[in-house]
């Protein structure tokens, strides 16, 4: 197989992030110094259904193949998702923590310093999201009337405030709290954006610590058949959720994105391919590093593999363990 230039590189990365910004994150690693890895401890809160998930299988996904590819799989590194505290949570030296659990929990890993990161959301979007994604994990269709019964009884209204001034889901907050929880991302977060921006965490972090390029079909994400659009019933959700769409305001008008100063020319040589091959009664996902010349090449060959993450995985892995059959 040809080597691959770093125009060609460049040109496909940014091609296949444009042209699929909504259901992938593709995210060029551009550290300086290629030969060495450095990672610091990362911990994620986030509310339901704010896009959480697609970080940390991110980093969960990269941090585990690297420590496959280097054969350094010790049980005393983890990488994914904590939600209560635990013996095995306690002894190990996690490199990045998600987590829904109230602002506060990463104390518990002490004296593990963290760089803390946060994430929030429209909260219409949000608490429609929360009700779609029961829906379809239970299979069943959402309804109008569902819906406003779900709105009466459930307690992800104002979590996003509640989590990050410290308190469990549900509870009764007042301006105060809101006051509480600006304050923490004020003076303790390393970063905190808007879901839709998520993606820019990643480029910053992957290319801060030296990790391969990702291509992730978004994991947990709704599926388009238990979609609703009920955008009269928009004004009932913000009635009850007045200091989360004062917490999502301020965050979209004040948000802190750091960035890496000096980037280099050429992308990773390797890249993490993560595809979500279950999507419907729960989210399963797979993943493998492969190198980046063996995925531009396939790319730019076959540029329809840029629709199907998946399909793409699975070329890489035919091409990647059948070098003499790659053409």
């Amino acid at each position: 197989m040809e080597l691959v230039n770093p125009l060609l590189t460049e040109h496909i990365f940014e091609k296949f992030r444009d042209r699929n910004s909504n259901f992938a994150n593709i995210i060029p690693s551009r550290a300086i110094n290629k030969k060495k890895i450095d990672i610091r401890s990362v911990f994620l809160y986030h509310a339901g259904r704010t896009g959480g998930v697609a970080l940390s299988t991110a980093f969960n996904a990269v941090i585990s193949s690297l420590l496959e590819h280097t054969q350094s799989n010790s049980k005393n590194f983890a990488a994914g998702r904590v939600e209560v505290i635990s013996p095995e949570a306690l002894k190990a030296h996690h490199f990045f923590i998600g987590s829904h659990a109230s602002y506060g929990f990463h104390n518990n890993f002490h004296p593990q310093p963290f760089q803390l990161v946060a994430l929030v959301r429209d909260p219409v979007a949000r608490v429609t999201s929360s009700y779609t994604k029961q829906c379809m994990r239970r299979g069943s269709l959402p309804t109008r009337d569902n819906f406003v019964h779900f709105l009466s009884e459930t307690d992800v209204h104002n979590a996003m405030t509640c989590q990050l001034c410290g308190l469990d889901p549900g509870s009764v907050i007042q301006a105060s709290h809101f006051e509480i929880a600006v304050a923490n991302l004020n003076q303790y977060f390393t970063a905190f954006c808007e879901t839709v921006h998520s993606k820019f965490i990643l480029d910053y972090y992957f290319t801060l610590f030296n990790f391969p390029n990702l291509i992730q079909d978004i994991p947990n994400r709704t599926l388009s058949a238990y979609q609703l659009k009920v955008p009269d019933l928009s004004e009932a959700i913000l009635e009850k959720n007045t200091f989360d769409l004062k917490l999502y305001n301020w965050v979209c008008d004040n948000s802190r994105m750091p960035f890496v100063e000096e980037i280099a020319d050429e992308v990773s040589p390797f890249t993490v391919i993560m595809y979500e091959n279950e999507k419907e009664t729960h989210s399963a996902v797979k993943w493998r590093l492969f190198s980046t010349e063996i995925v531009v090449s396939l790319l730019d060959n076959e540029p329809e593999l840029m629709d199907d993450v998946g399909a793409l995985y699975k070329r890489c892995v035919i091409v990647s363990d059948n070098p003499k059959r790659s053409g």
